[in-house]
């Protein structure tokens, strides 16, 4: 249960980046072509458009399955850190020296 919950909130963060990333390269590009250089729109202008829509994408399938080891890492801190309050595990002095 609270791993689905790590996987939904990544799920969301990344179509949140994905999104900004879209409109943030968008407005960079309209600023700069029609405000700052002043030019007219061309049909030619789509073709930038679709490679900024296509690096959001990207962004978007690479950051979710980049962010299913962390949500799998936070699970099981998470688990350990519950079993340990209910004394459900035992911990050596020596795994606690050598980092386990």
């Amino acid at each position: 249960m609270f791993t689905y919950a790590i996987w939904f909130q990544i799920g969301y963060a990344g179509s949140t980046i994905a999104v900004l990333t879209v409109i943030i390269l968008v407005v960079q590009f309209c600023v700069r072509t029609f405000v700052i250089d002043g030019k007219p729109w061309k049909a030619t202008y789509i073709n930038n458009l679709v490679k900024h829509l296509i690096i959001g994408v990207t962004v978007l399938v690479v950051a979710v399955p980049e962010g299913l080891p962390l949500a799998v890492t936070l699970s099981l801190a998470y688990s350990v850190k519950v079993s340990l309050m209910f004394k459900l595990i035992v911990l050596l002095y020596s795994e606690m020296l050598i980092g386990l």
